[in-house]
């Protein structure tokens, strides 16, 4: 025991043991990094004891000298000592406590129980079918399951795979549908009645156009010449433009008169000339309550 470590050896990197858990996951741990470094049983002794700490390294020391002669003579000390932090062997009846969470997705609980069934030696494929499927919280994959019974846990995993992979897909298909649905509406220009239109079916957005140029204050005096302030970000051509804006709207019936002074000027909201849409009262007025119901955030 009196071989030296070498200055290149690569050390392992393991959470010091104390004494106060399983000595058998420490040492298959320590096994686990040892393969890369290698060494003598010199060696191997040298660098366990460097994972000791607190109780652990305090039972090193009381060991007496000559006592140790090899790492296999070292780690059947350590278990023996230690054997009462063993973990308790996991039963296959354990796997039954095994249950998929709320909002666990599968490929999640999938995992999680199939490495709780690995530490299970011997364990019956019927037996692990049975549990799996009474923890499986319900739902598509589930019932398909019992539908069409699977014979072992293997085969559930590889139907968890095809299934999880059509559930992206699927998701991922109707995504692109809604943004394309949107897309349309965003797009689709505002629809223009004619009389024929009206004929087969009044639509309530249509209200006589009433010019108005002052209001009544709550005295029922005029306040003389009024028009409502909006400060917008977008043009209100734009404003029009967005769907979610303009199915508010009380769109006013289609004339031929000139509704205003200036014939040059045209406005959308009206389908007619004489005034502009950036100053029409009616539109402005209209925007204004939908701006108190929250309907302009984006555009304001």
């Amino acid at each position: 025991m009196s071989e030296q470590v070498p200055h290149q050896y690569i050390m392992p990197k393991l959470p010091p043991y104390t004494g106060t858990s399983d000595p058998e996951a420490h040492l298959k741990a320590f096994r686990a990094q040892i393969l890369i470094s290698g060494g003598s049983d010199a060696i191997k002794c040298k660098v366990f004891v460097g994972t000791l700490a607190h109780g652990a390294l305090k039972w090193f020391g009381g060991i007496q000298k000559g006592t140790i002669t090899s790492f296999p003579v070292f780690t059947r000390l350590f278990i023996e000592r230690f054997a009462a932090n063993r973990a308790k062997p996991p039963r296959i009846t354990d796997l039954f406590d095994i249950r998929q969470g709320s909002n666990e997705p599968l490929r999640e609980y999938i995992n999680r129980f199939c490495d709780a069934s690995t530490s299970i030696s011997n364990s019956d494929e019927e037996i692990l079918v049975d549990a799996f499927l009474k923890g499986l919280r319900a739902n598509s994959f589930s019932d398909s399951l019992v539908r069409n019974l699977a014979i072992s846990l293997a085969e559930i995993r590889v139907r968890a795979y095809i299934h999880i992979e059509a559930d992206d897909v699927m998701r991922h298909k109707r995504r692109q549908e809604r943004r394309s649905e949107g897309d349309a509406k965003t797009k689709a220009p505002r629809k223009r009645y004619d009389d024929a239109d009206k004929a087969r079916q009044p639509d309530w957005r249509y209200a006589p156009y009433i010019a108005q140029t002052s209001i009544i204050n709550r005295t029922g005096r005029s306040s003389g010449n009024f028009r409502p302030q909006l400060q917008l970000k977008s043009t209100k051509i734009d404003v029009l433009k967005d769907v979610d804006v303009n199915v508010h709207l009380r769109f006013p019936e289609p004339t031929t008169r000139t509704l205003g002074r200036d014939q040059k000027t045209w406005c959308e909201f009206h389908q007619a000339w004489g005034h502009d849409t950036e100053r029409c009262f009616t539109l402005t007025e209209q925007l204004l309550r939908l701006k108190d119901k929250g309907y302009l955030d984006k555009h304001l």
